[in-house]
């Protein structure tokens, strides 16, 4: 991540971290598969 902007709203990381950025469009895509998963096993 290099947004100067979401960097200063997220605050201070420690070194031995690093931050990633998930687009939207995948985490719905994740999502959706864990409800159809969830779905099955009803």
């Amino acid at each position: 991540m290099t947004d100067p902007q979401a960097l200063a709203d997220i605050g201070p990381v420690p070194d031995h971290e690093t931050l990633i950025e998930i687009p939207e469009d995948v985490l719905k895509f994740y999502v959706r598969r864990y409800q159809e998963e969830q779905e099955e096993d009803h």
